[in-house]
């Protein structure tokens, strides 16, 4: 009697939600509207990255458009705030010394901006749930409230925090951070405090990406991130992926992809951070299929790109 074996076919599937979002998609329109037929010394300069994809700040410069670290490399009469949002002193700091002043930041963020202070001066002592390393949008938000902000990342950093069980408690959670975790957070906290008022503000956006990864990638063995390393929402997904004893390959894009690192791997699920354009997603689909994998195609309705753009836009508005 002959054996035979039979080698399954290796297949992938890429999130329906993957890569970007409307306010990175917003920003770098903005930006090359901007600095479109302009002078060189009317084209933006953005002090810190627009939004934290190392490729897409590479073909900006390209473009003309540089990325500065402090005001004093700047070479031009306009700089520009990252998507990410900035400390409002810095802003006026850029004003005082004559620049003017493309304000990039998220609408979503500048809505948690307001959320944030209304809870200050109703007299509530603020507990920032987000990424506790500096995070431009963290620093932003606690430039709003003037530094005095608790930052924590998770339950137990809920734990460590050593204020009266009476003291008035509003909480405001980073715009990427997981809603999973600011829930657990919140948990902890009502369990600590006596009174404690949340006002959400998480992007719907980055919402369905953790949603569709939890849902959608349980058959996987493997699940890859494309994803910039100080990519907050990326390192989400990531994370979430290890929660789920699944084999994590984080990227930045095809280049970095070896056969090695899926040599093991039977079936594959790819997600993106929301600062990463179609090109790099692209390029790791067709790099797989190259190497003879089967693109799956996804199951079950999710939003569209443009269902979330409109989603992203409305919550923007406030609606």
């Amino acid at each position: 009697m002959r054996w035979y074996r039979i080698r399954a076919r290796r297949t992938f599937e890429v999130a329906q939600t993957a890569g970007v979002c409307w306010g990175v998609d917003r920003a770098i329109r903005g930006i090359r509207g901007a600095a479109r037929g302009k002078e060189r010394s009317r084209v933006p300069q953005v002090l810190g990255w627009l939004i934290h994809d190392q490729n897409s700040i590479r073909q900006l410069e390209k473009d003309g458009i540089r990325t500065i670290e402090s005001p004093e490399e700047a070479t031009t009469e306009v700089i520009a705030i990252t998507a990410h949002g900035r400390d409002p002193k810095d802003i006026r700091r850029l004003q005082e010394q004559g620049f003017k002043v493309l304000d990039m930041t998220c609408p979503i963020v500048t809505n948690q901006h307001a959320e944030a202070l209304k809870l200050k001066e109703s007299g509530r002592k603020i507990i920032l749930v987000g990424t506790r390393e500096p995070h431009p949008e963290v620093l932003g938000t606690r430039g709003v409230l003037d530094d005095e902000a608790i930052v924590v990342d998770s339950p137990f950093g809920a734990q460590l925090i050593t204020l009266h069980p009476e003291t008035p408690i509003g909480v405001i959670a980073q715009t990427t951070h997981d809603p999973v975790v600011v829930d657990e957070v919140l948990w902890e906290l009502k369990r600590r405090f006596r009174d404690v008022l949340y006002v959400p503000t998480a992007c719907g956006d980055i919402a369905l990406k953790l949603e569709e990864i939890r849902e959608k990638a349980q058959k996987a063995d493997t699940i890859i991130v494309i994803s910039e390393e100080r990519s907050a929402n990326g390192n989400n997904l990531a994370r979430v992926a290890r929660a789920m004893q699944k084999t994590v390959i984080f990227i930045l894009d095809e280049t970095k992809l070896e056969r090695a690192m899926i040599a093991q791997a039977r079936r594959i699920f790819i997600t993106a951070a929301a600062s990463k354009f179609e090109r790099d997603i692209d390029g790791v689909a067709a790099k797989l299929k190259s190497w003879g994998w089967r693109r799956r195609q996804p199951r079950g309705p999710v939003m569209t790109k443009e269902e979330r753009a409109k989603m992203s836009a409305r919550q923007a508005a406030g609606h």
